[in-house]
């Protein structure tokens, strides 16, 4: 992990508070064509809350297919790593709302799971001009399926990417802020620290 740290705090559904929210960086390694992204997690005891935004000139959204390759679109995506054991867990989004689910140890060791493993994450993608993003939801009684010791305790790897490979302005930003040379957001030492409050 490269140090940087996100705190998930415990909200509940009642309790009036934000979440703070944090940007990505521009990694440099495709430009970032004047594209922006943020992201926020909480958690309520029994689901991580997601929201991820992105602000960008003409977003591309064509895939509909989550077994097509998601990061030719523009992309929006939550990696999870919980602390002892050597896969994560990945949540990719393009600006249809089409999500790839994945489980791996690194990109090319990663399993993408079926579309009706997806019913539990109350998606709800938005977009408005050059503004798009989705709030999802993640059970913790799903994260158990394949880590049956997780709980919100503690900390665990965790990054946040942005990339559209494809589209009118390919970028690649990150969080945390890259540390590598190339893009290969998987990898030990690029993720930062999700620590759960």
């Amino acid at each position: 992990m490269n140090g940087r740290e996100y705190i998930i705090k415990k909200i509940l559904n009642d309790s009036g508070d934000t979440p703070a929210t944090a940007g990505l960086y521009d990694t440099g390694w495709c430009g970032g064509g004047g594209v922006t992204a943020r992201f926020a997690v909480t958690h309520d005891g029994g689901s991580l809350r997601v929201l991820l935004e992105a602000s960008e000139p003409e977003p591309r959204g064509t895939v509909t297919d989550p077994f097509n390759k998601l990061t030719d679109d523009s992309c929006l995506g939550l990696i999870l790593a919980p602390a002892g054991d050597a896969r994560y867990m990945c949540f990719a989004f393009n600006p249809l709302g089409t999500m790839e689910l994945s489980l791996g140890t690194g990109r090319s060791g990663r399993v993408r799971m079926a579309p009706g493993a997806m019913a539990p994450f109350n998606l709800l993608p938005f977009r408005e001009g050059k503004d798009w993003g989705v709030t999802f939801r993640v059970p913790l009684d799903f994260l158990r399926l394949f880590f049956p010791d997780f709980d919100f305790r503690g900390e665990a790897g965790g990054a946040v990417f942005k990339c559209g490979e494809l589209s009118a302005r390919r970028h690649c930003l990150l969080w945390p802020e890259a540390a590598g040379e190339s893009p290969d957001i998987p990898r030990a030492e690029s993720l930062g620290k999700f620590i759960f409050e």
